[in-house]
């Protein structure tokens, strides 16, 4: 695992992303070029990105650090919650 620390990273796939959204999800477009015996065709091909909505439950094992620890009974009030991703691409995959 990576021990260097990174707030998110944002994946390469992301500059695919169109400022439009969708049923809530954030549009995409690819160029595409399909080549036969008969020729080259240009086209774009339109897609959504994953969203909030299709999101049932994080896998055991994406979360590796908590603070406070679950459980804590002590926690001081007046700081932030810090969590922990396994990936850090996950926020951008399914953030609007």
């Amino acid at each position: 695992m990576d021990e260097i620390f990174h707030a998110s990273k944002r994946p390469r796939l992301a500059d695919l992303a169109m400022p439009t959204y969708a049923e809530g999800r954030l549009q995409g477009g690819l160029t595409v070029t399909l080549t036969d015996a008969a020729g080259a065709r240009d086209g774009t091909a339109d897609f959504l990105f994953a969203g909030p909505q299709d999101v049932r439950r994080l896998v055991a094992g994406v979360v590796v650090g908590r603070q406070p620890a679950p459980g804590n009974q002590d926690a001081e009030v007046t700081r932030v919650a810090h969590v922990e991703l396994r990936d850090d691409g996950l926020p951008w995959r399914y953030s609007p």
